[in-house]
């Protein structure tokens, strides 16, 4: 049973409905679905349009949200905000076996109920608790390539403010 309120971050605002499209990194067989998280923290992540980049990445550490970011000029320079989505939770539904716990899906366009306007992803992250971390190349790719997805790294490390 889902929330009663499910949330999606986008660069784009103004929509009436969010629609089901299909996403690269995904299994063939999900088909086109709207993503949604009742995470508000976690919605706020995914505001810019740097989804699927070789440059950041997401997760959640003891429940903390975080994002690596190996370019902090490009980050700031592509940070024009956007908008989290309220949507009701009704219709959606959790993958099994792939996708995070916190994510819902639905197969069919979601209403929207509310628009949240952030004129900056990296505010709006920090304000809701996300820890960002803007690292080097060496940084980044030992990160990358740890097997605890960057944790002990990031504990030596101080989150942007």
């Amino acid at each position: 049973m889902p929330p009663p309120f499910l949330y999606h971050g986008s660069p784009t605002g103004g929509l009436a409905a969010l629609n089901p499209e299909r996403r690269s990194g995904r299994r063939a067989d999900e088909g086109p679905v709207v993503f949604a998280t009742a995470d508000l923290p976690f919605a706020t992540m995914f505001m810019s349009p740097r989804r699927h980049d070789d440059w950041t990445r997401k997760g959640a550490h003891n429940g903390v949200w975080f994002e690596v970011v190996s370019d902090r000029a490009r980050f700031l320079t592509e940070d024009t905000g956007g908008v989290v989505y309220k949507l009701s939770g009704s219709g959606f539904y959790q993958p099994e076996g792939y996708g995070m716990r916190t994510e819902w899906v639905s197969k069919e366009p979601a209403p929207v109920l509310e628009e949240l306007h952030f004129p900056s992803s990296l505010r709006a992250m920090v304000e809701h608790g996300v820890q960002v971390y803007f690292v080097d190349a060496e940084t980044f790719a030992r990160i990358d390539a740890s097997d605890d997805h960057g944790y002990a790294i990031m504990q030596m490390l101080e989150p942007e403010r």
